[in-house]
């Protein structure tokens, strides 16, 4: 009996004071997200064809590479993801988020290029994929920017 009278001791002050509150509705605010700047990628870096075994519980490293027009040791990120390109564009945050990344110089040319690391068992590819997105957010000289590469791939399935 005591917990009854409880009970309904709690919704009475619950309901008194639920008033109280100033409720307001919600709204989404538009996001405006940078444009995408196109990068050169190599997924498995010095590797040719990029042989992806689906069955591995290992790491797909993806590498941004130091360009003319792009100086990948200037880029900040806040994340990345790794995608099928058939899925990549209508759903730019789909596929495997990177569970690190690093500066090395990948292709021995004297400059930076940051590599990305993606557990294979958290991508979207299929035996049918033949290419792979790389998409990442953060800042190029202070700047928010939004990087976007591709690179074939050969998925295994064992």
């Amino acid at each position: 009996m005591k917990k009854l009278y409880t009970q309904a001791l709690l919704v009475i002050l619950l309901v008194g004071v639920l008033p109280l509150f100033s409720w307001t509705s919600a709204r989404a605010e538009e996001m405006t997200c940078p444009s995408h700047a196109p990068v050169i990628i190599d997924i498995k870096p010095g590797s040719i064809p990029n042989k992806i075994n689906l069955s591995s519980k290992g790491l797909i490293a993806v590498a941004v590479l130091s360009t003319p027009d792009f100086d990948a040791s200037s880029f900040v990120p806040e994340m990345a993801h790794l995608s099928d390109s058939n899925s990549a564009l209508m759903q730019i945050c789909d596929g495997a988020s990177a569970v690190r990344w690093k500066l090395d110089d990948v292709n021995h040319d004297g400059k930076l290029d940051m590599v990305f690391f993606f557990g294979t068992q958290d991508t979207n590819l299929t035996l049918n994929s033949t290419n792979a997105t790389f998409m990442a957010h953060g800042s190029y000289n202070e700047t928010a920017v939004h990087i976007l590469g591709s690179d074939s791939v050969w998925v295994k399935p064992e």
